[in-house]
């Protein structure tokens, strides 16, 4: 067995072994229990409109792998059109 496995097992084990355990007791006096009042919560109506903040957040990314093309496409023509040297 590798250090690692053995160094893995003890540990687990001794984790095992420190683990607290549940200690559940009965308790000594009598129970009371108080009916708790009841708030309801109405849910929002569902918005099915358009999101113009999502919109804009995908016109931005299009707009923005648009000017990275773009600039790709000028770059490689500028290359291209340089005299080899």
């Amino acid at each position: 067995m590798s250090t690692i496995k053995t160094l893995t097992t003890a540990l687990l084990v001794a984790g095992a072994v420190a683990a607290p355990t549940a200690l559940a007791t009965p308790s000594s006096g009598p129970i009371h229990v108080q009916p708790q009042p009841v708030e309801v919560v109405q849910a929002p109506a569902a918005d099915n409109g358009f999101d113009w903040g999502d919109a804009g957040i995908g016109a931005g990314g299009i707009a923005a792998v648009a000017l990275l093309a773009l600039g790709g496409v000028a770059t490689l023509r500028h290359r291209s059109m340089s005299p080899a040297s």
